[in-house]
């Protein structure tokens, strides 16, 4: 309200429902701060997709992060694999997987697989796969894997991979 004050803007009930609304799904703390962002810097009221970029970012910049992260999950699963055998499972000192990383791992045929193209050009392809498979699923706060099409994986546990290769 402080802000459409500050911009001259009358908001109707209907508006402030609809901005609600749609901005429901983003995190407090950062729409405060773009919030109080825009008051010192918009001319006008924005709209409520100029907010959604002021908290999440431009498409571009996600773009950017998403895949820095998914690099990031391919390299903890390599060093994973690097620290995985088929008659004990992970060592001690293997990094612990989040169920989106195991969930993927096991689409490209998990650890075994990994291991056995780790320094042929083969590898390129699997982490290609690996890469497409962790962007296409999502993770919810509880930690609970969601598919691309928003269905649950069923076995989305920490120790799946152990069980499932042992």
């Amino acid at each position: 309200m402080v802000l459409a004050e500050a911009t001259g803007e009358n908001l109707s009930r209907a508006r402030i429902d609809i901005y609600l609304q749609c901005l429901s799904d983003l995190d407090a703390v950062r729409l405060h701060a773009a919030l109080e962002s825009a008051l010192m810097d918009c001319k006008w009221f924005p709209k409520i997709p100029e907010i959604r970029v002021m908290v999440l970012g431009s498409p571009k910049e996600n773009a950017v992060v998403h895949d820095a992260l998914a690099d990031r999950a391919w390299n903890t699963v390599v060093l994973y694999c690097d620290r995985w055998h088929p008659d004990i499972g992970a060592y001690a000192d293997a990094p612990r997987l989040t169920s989106r990383e195991e969930y993927a791992l096991r689409q490209v045929g998990g650890p075994l697989v990994v291991q056995e193209h780790f320094g042929a050009n083969a590898l390129q392809f699997i982490r290609r796969d690996f890469i497409g498979i962790w962007k296409r699923s999502e993770v919810t706060v509880n930690d609970t894997l969601v598919l691309g099409d928003g269905k649950e994986s069923r076995d989305s546990d920490s120790a799946g991979l152990t069980k499932a290769f042992n």
